[in-house]
């Protein structure tokens, strides 16, 4: 039934609380998959729903793990070998931006693009402070080869997160690991999940406006590799 009514991601409905965080990466990976015979390098800290997807889809897709690549700080692929690149950034690996693409961006043929998305899974800490550590990453971002063609922040308001993250911790602890707390879980989810449905579907045909009083549940960007000559 949550299948139904949710999805699965990152395919999901409008009532899913990820529905605009994984619209605009999901289109590009769809765009990245048109042609088989494309190059493509996937960069990212873990096994994600995205990554899974892309792989899946396009099997010739060479897979980099972040954590050895900025642990060791460099990539024994030939430069200009690959069409395009998705990168997916977890965590801690959002302020690391500028690193991940120093090592990535030369193996980049120009006229190539790079996608990279981050959301912000931090549900039950500091929401703020996936905001903070894009801040500081993005911040020293200064790069000629790179042309940025797209940037988007989705954003969700206060009480649609903290909806979200009642429900999501109402349907684990009643789902997942059923206690005695269960019936008082599951009048938890009674009561949000109708709420939660109403405010993701409202959402999900709203524009994003970014505000202070909002937390921003992901970033998507999209760069192009300049060549020699339009640089000159």
């Amino acid at each position: 039934m949550r299948a139904a009514i949710l999805g699965v991601p990152p395919e999901v409905t409008r009532v899913h609380p990820r529905w605009k965080d994984f619209a605009r990466p999901l289109a590009a990976c769809r765009e990245l998959t048109a042609d088989p015979s494309s190059r493509v390098l996937i960069g990212a800290s873990s096994s994600t729903v995205l990554v899974e997807w892309l792989r899946k889809r396009l099997p010739t897709a060479v897979l980099i793990p972040f954590r050895r690549l900025l642990r060791t700080g460099k990539l024994d692929l030939p430069p200009r070998s690959f069409d395009s690149a998705f990168i997916e950034l977890l965590d801690s690996d959002v302020d690391k931006i500028t690193d991940v693409l120093d090592l990535i961006g030369p193996t980049i043929r120009p006229g190539g693009q790079i996608v990279i998305t981050a959301i912000n899974t931090n549900w039950y800490a500091d929401p703020e402070h996936f905001d903070r550590l894009f801040a500081r990453g993005f911040g020293s971002l200064n790069r000629t080869a790179l042309s940025p063609e797209d940037f988007h922040v989705c954003s969700a308001s206060r009480l649609r997160w903290r909806l979200n993250r009642s429900s999501i911790s109402a349907m684990r602890a009643f789902t997942e690991r059923p206690t005695l707390s269960a019936p008082f879980d599951f009048v938890v989810g009674l009561f949000c999940f109708p709420i939660v449905i109403a405010l993701n579907l409202i959402s999900s045909w709203q524009a994003d406006h970014r505000s202070p009083r909002e937390v921003a549940s992901s970033i998507f960007i999209r760069f192009r590799i300049v060549g020699d000559a339009e640089r000159q």
